[in-house]
């Protein structure tokens, strides 16, 4: 009993140990040019050294790209929406619900631009907010861009592509620009199959 005792103890403080180990890894550094699966989406992570893969699960991949200036994030999200089945102008209804989104935000900057894709309407934002306060101390604006549109050929879920730069930098430089293009080019969302 006593030996049963010790090995079940013994057992528990290993699980706890690893667990503890497991816990503290944090993200883990990925192969530049991976690909990740969401339903109806397929993913390619930024093709340079460096990113570290934050979040896959069914609904969301994140990648994190940090360094002593700047902190660059690239998701891709699959979130329920709350768009008629009959609107007229779904991408007016995706406009009004990030300009929502964003009216408690120092936003410098806010554009939308509707464009067309083989996998459907796009509404393209990008935006500059200032940032104040205890986080200005770290970067002075959080600049991101990005896409929503259609799951699949349908509205009641929306895809949304974004890429965000949080440094002392007004918008994206030459080589972020770049960067985000060939992130939204390594993003392949499917039709439905119906």
């Amino acid at each position: 009993m006593k030996t049963m005792i010790k090995i079940v103890v013994v057992a528990m403080a290993t699980g706890l140990v690893v667990g503890a180990v497991l816990s503290v890894q944090g993200p883990s550094v990925i192969k530049p040019g991976s690909v990740y699966q969401l339903v109806g989406v397929t993913i390619t992570s930024p093709n340079q050294p460096g990113w570290e893969l934050l979040k896959s699960d069914q609904r969301e991949v994140i990648f994190r790209k940090q360094n002593s200036d700047r902190t660059c994030l690239a998701r891709v999200t699959i979130a329920k929406s709350d768009i008629p089945a009959d609107s007229s102008d779904p991408l007016a209804a995706l406009e009004a619900r990030k300009t929502e989104e964003l009216k408690t935000r120092n936003v410098d900057h806010l554009h939308f631009d509707k464009v067309g894709s083989p996998s459907g309407p796009i509404l393209r934002y990008d935006s500059i907010i200032k940032v104040e306060g205890p986080s200005a101390a770290h970067s002075n604006y959080f600049n991101f861009s990005g896409w929503l549109c259609p799951h699949m050929g349908h509205w009641n879920y929306v895809v949304e592509i974004e890429f965000s730069d949080h440094s002392n930098s007004r918008g994206f430089t030459e080589d972020l620009i770049a960067l985000v293009d060939e992130f939204y080019r390594g993003v392949s969302l499917s039709k439905s199959p119906n």
